[in-house]
């Protein structure tokens, strides 16, 4: 049987993101879903594309997508469609990567 392109992209998260296996929706999935709509602003179908390009994201902890997005909105001056059109820039380490990377550039005058 042909799956359909929602059932394919359960398969890729699932793929991507074993993890999310391990834990009941109500507390490891749910509240990043429900971060990312409600608090970071993101559409439905903002949402849908940001976990088709990325679906690591929907694995990790409620409490640094909230950092990492924090960061990126306020400090990076980024926004929902920057987070949307790269995604990626959720996953590497705040404190080891994002963050001194964006001290570095900005020390540099490269902003």
């Amino acid at each position: 049987p042909v799956m359909s392109t929602a059932e394919a992209d359960v398969l890729a998260l699932l793929r991507s993101a074993p993890a999310l296996l391990r834990s009941p929706v109500s507390t490891w999935l749910q509240p990043v879903l429900e971060f990312l709509t409600n608090e970071a602003g993101l559409s439905n179908a903002q949402l849908a594309a940001l976990l088709r390009a990325c679906p690591a994201v929907a694995a990790l902890p409620c409490e640094e997508l909230e950092a990492k997005v924090t960061f990126l909105f306020e400090a990076m001056n980024l926004d929902v469609a920057d987070l949307v059109a790269y995604p990626r820039a959720l996953i590497p380490s705040l404190s080891q990567v994002i963050g001194p990377r964006f001290f570095y550039v900005t020390q540099a005058g490269l902003t």
